[in-house]
């Protein structure tokens, strides 16, 4: 069942690194879309090229990485998803860090849409400068037949599990917006598939993170192998109740 994580657009970045800052005095969902970086820099000198690894998983070496099983496929962003993500603003964000909308005016809801699509633009420029020997952050979630679901991520985070660029834990999210998509098991495929694609950039633990009320994301969580590590009790309001912040861990 494909649900958010709680985590939304700021970590969705093209690619892994820690030269360029955070974007300060805007909405999550369009800070830090991209960070530049050298593959070094990212994975403490593994190997150039490393494929994604995992039974069923291959790496195609074409104009854009392109990772697959026979039920998901995984693709950089592009500008033909734009459309779509501003599509998909609308009931997933009932999901997807609800409480970043809540007492928002429709002015700034404008507002933050249209710098939600300059980012959007600005990212695809960006993931179309990519070479496959990039490390990605993120990935578009695709159908085999490529029809656009959704899309995961990775983000840094700190010992007191906070997001932060210069942790040294990474985060994993997920999001799959587009309804006719979610309870077929492509979440679960999605987020395999890019796990061992982490892992073969050397990192040998993940973590994952949500809200209490966030009972698919949980699951999803929990189908995994992820176990919960911390919990920070009424971390967040949504719609008037209040809901514990969690966060998941799992070796790989």
């Amino acid at each position: 069942a494909g649900c958010a994580s709680g985590v939304s657009f700021s970590t969705a970045e093209s690619t892994f690194g820690r030269g360029t800052k955070q974007s300060a005095g805007t909405s999550n969902r369009i800070s830090a879309f991209a960070w530049y970086c050298t593959y070094r820099a990212a994975t403490g000198g593994a190997a150039d090229g490393a494929g994604p690894g995992g039974a069923g998983a291959t790496a195609e070496r074409r104009i854009k990485m392109i990772l697959k099983n026979d039920t998901v496929l995984l693709r950089d962003f592009k500008r033909e998803d734009i459309a779509k993500r501003i599509e998909w603003e609308t009931e997933w964000q009932l999901w997807d860090g609800p409480w970043e909308y809540e007492g928002l005016t429709e002015e700034q809801k404008k507002e933050n849409l249209q710098k939600y699509i300059k980012a959007l633009e600005e990212w695809a420029a960006i993931c179309e400068s990519l070479s496959d020997e990039m490390p990605r952050k993120s990935f578009q979630i695709c159908t085999p037949e490529g029809e656009y679901m959704g899309w995961c991520s990775s983000y840094f985070i700190n010992e007191d599990y906070e997001t932060d660029e210069n942790g040294d834990r990474l985060a994993v999210g997920i999001d799959l917006p587009e309804e006719n998509a979610r309870g077929k098991g492509l979440a679960t495929h999605a987020l395999r598939l890019f796990m061992a694609y982490l892992r073969s950039l050397g990192f040998d633990e993940l973590y994952t993170q949500t809200w209490s009320g966030n009972e698919r994301m949980i699951g999803l969580a929990e189908k995994l192998g992820f176990t919960e590590c911390c919990r920070k009790p009424k971390l967040r309001t949504v719609r008037g109740q209040q809901y514990d912040g969690l966060t998941f861990r799992k070796e790989l």
